[in-house]
């Protein structure tokens, strides 16, 4: 019974998350939560449906978990777009091709967030390497912002300048 009560707790969590990842970016998506939400609970309580007031509070919680997240992702990066500068950081995610290799890299103080780098084939990298890197990062592209979103990723850069490993295995 419990697990019963548990598993329906975080179904609604999750609409209330994937309610708000519907929405425009640009509508006032925390009003509108709240708004719903708020009259939901309201009427429950009314009616003496305390089961669907809880219900409604859960899919707040979960509006809420989202815009609380989106918020965070927003502060999270550092490093002005467009601007040829160097970089350090830390690769937490190696994709190789035949041709090329796909890292994601947490960057490192002075600079914050994480980008995805599309690098030649050699050196090869791997996951816990030091990089050093030097180019100019672009913003992501926008068909693709909420799976970068997701992701953790703030900028992308496409063959950078330079690329040198300067640690091994600090992962």
């Amino acid at each position: 019974m419990l697990h019963q009560k548990l598993f329906w707790g975080v179904v609604f969590f999750l609409s209330g998350v994937l309610a708000m990842s519907l929405l425009p970016e640009d509508s006032p998506r925390i009003i509108l939560a709240v708004i719903l939400a708020g009259a939901l609970c309201c009427v429950c309580t009314i009616f003496k449906k305390t089961t669907l007031a809880l219900i409604s509070l859960i899919v707040l919680l979960g509006s809420g978990y989202y815009l609380w997240f989106e918020a965070r992702y927003a502060q999270s990066f550092s490093i002005p777009l467009g601007q040829e500068m160097e970089m350090w950081g830390l690769v937490e995610r190696v994709v190789v091709n035949e041709r090329t290799q796909q890292l994601d890299v947490s960057l490192a103080p002075p600079h914050t967030g994480k980008i995805r780098v599309q690098a030649q084939a050699y050196p090869e990298l791997r996951y816990g390497d030091g990089v050093g890197i030097v180019g100019s990062l672009a913003d992501v592209n926008p068909s693709s912002r909420q799976y970068f979103k997701k992701e953790g990723i703030s900028a992308v850069l496409k063959f950078p300048m330079q690329l040198e490993i300067r640690e091994r295995d600090q992962g």
